[in-house]
């Protein structure tokens, strides 16, 4: 990550988001990031296997770090407004 990247992302304005969002492989595993500003939190689902994301900065970028290539995964989200939901992640995609 390259200084002000996150508030790029966050800001609307990065050039490359998929850079940043999605899964990536990272040192010693998988990293999953998504811009999520309804959310008080978020959770990856790996089928039956649930994982924290932190949220990492302002404006509603979360992260979870995975041991292993994430896959097909889905977020479920606690909405800042109440109730919950899950969602397909669209950086899970590609560009």
């Amino acid at each position: 990550m390259q200084p002000g990247e996150y508030e790029a992302i966050t800001g609307g304005y990065h050039g490359d988001p998929f850079s940043i969002l999605g899964p990536h492989e990272e040192k010693g595993g998988w990293v999953v990031r998504a811009l999520l500003p309804q959310a008080t939190s978020a959770r990856v689902l790996l089928g039956e296997q649930r994982v924290e994301m932190k949220r990492v900065f302002e404006g509603g970028l979360f992260e979870a770090k995975l041991k292993d290539n994430p896959g097909v995964y889905r977020l479920e989200l606690k909405l800042q407004r109440g109730g919950s939901e899950v969602i397909e992640d669209p950086y899970r995609f590609g560009p």
